[in-house]
């Protein structure tokens, strides 16, 4: 809000869930994806796609199978 006060928005990113018209609709669990940036970019897919008519399972089914670009911020290891 203008105020700093807490905003209530319907269609958000709760990490790791992503929240469309006040429900829980994708987690990133469902994706190969990981980190708040692509949760963001998620939202915004889910937004776009819902606004052209395009089915929330189409969509859904869409983010399970794909992928980042190889080599592009791939995990590799962790740091012990």
């Amino acid at each position: 809000s203008e105020r700093g006060g807490p905003v209530n928005l319907r269609d958000r990113v709760e990490y790791p869930h992503i929240i469309i018209s006040g429900r829980k609709k994708y987690s990133m669990a469902e994706t190969r994806f990981s980190g708040v940036h692509n949760a963001m970019n998620i939202l915004s897919v889910a937004l776009v796609t819902g606004a052209m008519k395009i089915c929330s399972k189409r969509t859904r089914e869409y983010l399970k199978n794909i992928s980042g670009l190889s080599h592009r911020l791939e995990f590799v290891t962790e740091k012990k």
